[in-house]
C-alpha cells in the first residue's frame, strides 16, 4: 500500500478487503481511522496490532528467516545425499568383509539342515 495514500485528501472512503495485497498497512493519516475489516482477506500486509495483522519485520529480521531456511535445505539435501552415499558403502564393505550371502542361500541352507 503506497504511503502517499496516508496523507491523500480526496478519499472518503477506503475498503482494501480481498484485493491480494502485500507489504506495510501505513498507520497514519485516512488510515488511523480504519478498522481490521477494510483490510480483510490480505494474508500478506503486516501492520499495527489493531488491523488484526502480523507485525511488520524490518528488513535485516527478513534476512535472517530467510538464511535460516537455506541453511536448513542444505544440511537436509547434505544429509540425504550422505545416507544415498554411505548406506551402499557400508552394504558393500559388510558383502566384502564378511563374504555376506543372500537370504535365500541361507535359507535353503537351513531347510537342508533340517530335512535330513
Amino acid at each position: 500500500i503506497p504511503k502517499s495514500l496516508e496523507e491523500s485528501q480526496h478519499i472518503q472512503v477506503l475498503d482494501l478487503s480481498f484485493n491480494l495485497l502485500e507489504g506495510e498497512i501505513p498507520s497514519g493519516g485516512k488510515f488511523a481511522n480504519l478498522s481490521a475489516e477494510s483490510f480483510l482477506g490480505n494474508y500478506a500486509l503486516c501492520g499495527v496490532p489493531k488491523f488484526h495483522v502480523p507485525l511488520c519485520l524490518d528488513k535485516t529480521e527478513r534476512q535472517s528467516k530467510s538464511n535460516a531456511a537455506k541453511v536448513i535445505a542444505a544440511c537436509a539435501i547434505g544429509g540425504s545425499a550422505l545416507l544415498f552415499i554411505v548406506c551402499p558403502l557400508i552394504g558393500i564393505s559388510c558383502y566384502q568383509k564378511r563374504g555376506c550371502r543372500s537370504v535365500l542361500t541361507t535359507l535353503k541352507d537351513y531347510k537342508e539342515l533340517h530335512s535330513q
